[in-house]
Formats: C-alpha cells, structure tokens, sequence
C-alpha cells in the first residue's frame, strides 16, 4: 500500500516523484524538484512508476525548491475539486 512520504521513479522520464497525498483512490505526485505534479489512481500507478528506496535517490540531488513553496495552494485546490 502505497503512503504519503514513498518516493516513485517515473518508467519513461525516470524522474523520481514524492507522495505528496494518498486520499481514497487518488494519489498526487511530485516531482522532487517541486516545479511538477502528477495526479494518479491508486489502480493505475503500477502501469508507469516503480516505487524506488532512499538510497535509489541520487546523493547529489538537490531539489530546486524549499519544502512546501508554493504547493498548499495548488493541494487546497485539487483536495476541493476532487471532494476530499
């Protein structure tokens, strides 16, 4: 069962992804540089990502946003739109 906080490599871009929210069939992804998201069926994720671990993750990796910019309003948003 997938949670807030797994981290999922995208097949095809192989761009990792952080589990920003998990509610009922619905998954929102994003990208660890925090510029992309992607929402996804809970059914469907299996078809295009591959859950990865921590240490998967390069160590040189650093993302080009601080933690939570800009993103609650966009959240605020899709948790009203998908009545969650």
């Amino acid at each position: 069962m997938i949670k807030k906080g797994d981290r999922v490599k995208n097949d095809l871009s192989q761009k990792v992804y952080k589990v920003s929210m998990v509610k009922k069939e619905w998954i929102l992804l994003e990208e660890e540089d925090g510029l992309n998201q992607v929402l996804t069926g809970q059914n469907s994720i299996g078809l295009s990502f591959q859950m990865i671990k921590d240490e998967d993750v390069p160590i040189n990796f650093t993302p080009k946003m601080k933690s939570g910019e800009g993103r609650g309003r966009i959240i605020e948003r899709l948790a009203k739109i998908l009545q969650i």
